[in-house]
C-alpha cells in the first residue's frame, strides 16, 4: 500500500468514526450517564472526539493536500485555522496578563481544533461504506426510542435524567445529534417515502428536544430543498408540504390536547418573541457585542464577551457577530466569507445533480448553519466547518472545474471538465 493510499483510507477511517462519535454516538453516550448507567469518562466527549480526528487525520490530509493549498476553498480554510490560532497565541497569551482570559483561550482553541476536525470528515465522508449507513440508521432508530420514551407528551417536552449535573450535555447538543445525522439519512434516501419519512420523525424529534433555532432551521432547509427538486412540478410540492404538515401535526398529538401540549413548549415563544426571555436576552448579548464592535472595528475585544454576565462563557453574540468580537475583521470576513462560498458553490451543484448524496448533504448542511449563523448561532459552533469541507470535497472530486461551478450563467456548469489528478486524491 502506497503512503498516499494508506494515507486516503486513515482519513477516511477518522471522517466515518469522527462522525458517528460527533453525532449519534454523542446523543447515546451523554443520555446513558445521564441515566447513571456509567461516569462520565471522556470529558463530554465532542472535545476528545474532535482530538481523535485532529490526530489520526491531521499529517494525512496535509500529505494529500499541500499540492492544492492553491484552490480557494482549502487555501481559506487553511488560512483560517493559521490565522485564528495566531490570533489567540497573541491576545490571549502574549499580550495580557489576564487570569480570567484562561477559558476564553481553551473555548477559542477548542473551536479551532472544531473547525479542523469537522473539515476533514466534510472533506473525507466516504459516502459509499454500507457500514456507515447502516450504523447511521441503526443509531437513529435508538434515538429515536430513547426521545419517545423519556418524553412528557402532556408538554411535547424531552426529558433527559441528569442535566442538572453539569455532566450531561444541554438540549442543543442533543438536537445538534439529530439535525446533522437526519440530513445525512435524507441524502442516502432514494425514494420520496423514505425521505417523507425521515422528514416527519426528525421534525418531530427535533420539536420534543425542544431546541428551536434547529427545529425551524431544519424545516427551513428541508422545505427549500424540497421545493427545488419539485420545482417543475409547484402544484405537487404544495400538496407534499401540505401533507406532511397535516401528518406531523396529527401525529405529533399522539392523542392529546394539542394545543394545551403546545402551550407548555417553549416553541410557543417563536409566536410572539417580544415576550421571550431567551430572545431578549440575545438581544441584549448582540447590543453588547456591536458595541464592543463599534468601539474595536479593527481587531475587536478578544474575551469581550465573558464581561456581559459576570465572568460566565456563553455570552457572545448568537450570530456571526461573535467572530468579529473574538477574531476581529479579517476572521470575521473569513468566517462569513467561507460560510458565504459553501453556499453558493453548493447551490450550484444542487441546480445541477439535485439527487447525489454528497451534493445533498452539502447542499442541506450549507444553507441550514448560513440560517443558523445569521439568527442564533455563534462563532462557538463548530458546524459550519462540516459544510467548508463537503463543498470542498465536491468540487475537487468534480469533472466540473471550479470557474464553470463558481462563475458566470447556470449553462456553465454543463461545460466538464476534468480536474485530472486532483480528482483521484479524494476517491
Amino acid at each position: 500500500m502506497t503512503l498516499q493510499a494508506g494515507a486516503q483510507k486513515l482519513l477516511r477511517l477518522a471522517a466515518a468514526g469522527g462522525f458517528l462519535l460527533l453525532y449519534p454516538l454523542f446523543f447515546v453516550y451523554h443520555f446513558v450517564v445521564g441515566s447513571g448507567f456509567i461516569p462520565p469518562f471522556v470529558f463530554g466527549l465532542y472535545g476528545p472526539a474532535t482530538i481523535f480526528i485532529a490526530a489520526i487525520g491531521g499529517l494525512p490530509l496535509a500529505l494529500l493536500i499541500r499540492r492544492h493549498t492553491g484552490h480557494p476553498m482549502i487555501a481559506a480554510a487553511a488560512f483560517l485555522l493559521f490565522y485564528c490560532t495566531a490570533w489567540v497565541m497573541l491576545f490571549g497569551y502574549a499580550i495580557p496578563d489576564t487570569p480570567y482570559l484562561d477559558q476564553v483561550n481553551f473555548q477559542s482553541l477548542s473551536i479551532i481544533l472544531g473547525w479542523g476536525a469537522l473539515y476533514i470528515v466534510g472533506l473525507f465522508f466516504p459516502w459509499q461504506s454500507r457500514t456507515l449507513k447502516l450504523a447511521s440508521v441503526g443509531l437513529f432508530a435508538v434515538i429515536g426510542a430513547i426521545i419517545v420514551a423519556n418524553t412528557s407528551w402532556s408538554g411535547l417536552t424531552l426529558t433527559i435524567p441528569g442535566q442538572e449535573t453539569g455532566d450531561v450535555a444541554s438540549y442543543q447538543g442533543f438536537a445538534r445529534s439529530v439535525f446533522v445525522l437526519s440530513f445525512a439519512l435524507l441524502a442516502w434516501s432514494r425514494t420520496r417515502s423514505e425521505q417523507i419519512g425521515i422528514w416527519l420523525i426528525s421534525s418531530l424529534l427535533l420539536f420534543l428536544i425542544s431546541a428551536r433555532s434547529e427545529f425551524a432551521a431544519y424545516i427551513a432547509t428541508t422545505l427549500i430543498v424540497a421545493f427545488v427538486i419539485q420545482k417543475a412540478h409547484p402544484a405537487r410540492t404544495a400538496l407534499l408540504v401540505f401533507g406532511v404538515v397535516v401528518v406531523w401535526v396529527l401525529t405529533s398529538g399522539l392523542g392529546t390536547s394539542i394545543a394545551e401540549s403546545l402551550g407548555q413548549s417553549r416553541h410557543v415563544g417563536l409566536l410572539d418573541l417580544s415576550a421571550d426571555t431567551s430572545w431578549n436576552a440575545r438581544q441584549e448579548m448582540q447590543a453588547y457585542a456591536i458595541d464592543q464592535i463599534a468601539g474595536s472595528p479593527i481587531v475587536g475585544d478578544y474575551g469581550g464577551h465573558i464581561y456581559f454576565d459576570d465572568m460566565q462563557l456563553g455570552s457572545e453574540a448568537h450570530n456571526a457577530l461573535s467572530a468579529w468580537v473574538t477574531f476581529g475583521l479579517v476572521g470575521f470576513c473569513l468566517y462569513v466569507g467561507l460560510t458565504a462560498a459553501a453556499l453558493w458553490l453548493s447551490i450550484r451543484f444542487f441546480l445541477v445533480q439535485p439527487m447525489r448524496p454528497d451534493v445533498r448533504f452539502a447542499c442541506c448542511m450549507a444553507l441550514s448553519v448560513t440560517i443558523l449563523i445569521i439568527s442564533s448561532k455563534s462563532v462557538y459552533w463548530a458546524e459550519p466547518a462540516l459544510a467548508w469541507g463537503m463543498v470542498t470535497r465536491l468540487v475537487i472530486r468534480s469533472t466540473w472545474g471550479p470557474k464553470a461551478v463558481g462563475l458566470g450563467p447556470a449553462r456553465n456548469l454543463l461545460r466538464l471538465k476534468r480536474v485530472g489528478q486532483t480528482e483521484r486524491h479524494l476517491r
